[in-house]
């Protein structure tokens, strides 16, 4: 996929079908290009609820590979 339109839609979809998923040229020719900061922090609740989860954003941001494995099945707590 390329793009941000549904981002955080693909990446739920993701985590629950367990198929890997690369987003490419996110934001490309905006202000400030790539992921942003509600996003970034959307991937990082989604690997502490994957076990064995692997993300990889390149420095720019334009590029996300999200690979999960399992959900936990047991709670988390975040605050």
């Amino acid at each position: 996929y390329s793009g941000s339109n549904f981002l955080r839609q693909r990446l739920v979809l993701s985590t629950i079908s367990g198929r890997p998923v690369v987003i490419s040229d996110i934001r490309p020719k905006d202000e400030e290009p790539g992921l942003r900061d509600y996003e970034a922090s959307f991937v990082r609740l989604l690997d502490k609820l994957c076990d064995g989860s692997d993300i990889s954003i390149d420095e720019t941001g334009f590029d996300l590979i999200f690979v999960n494995f399992l959900l936990h099945g047991q709670s988390a707590q975040f605050f």
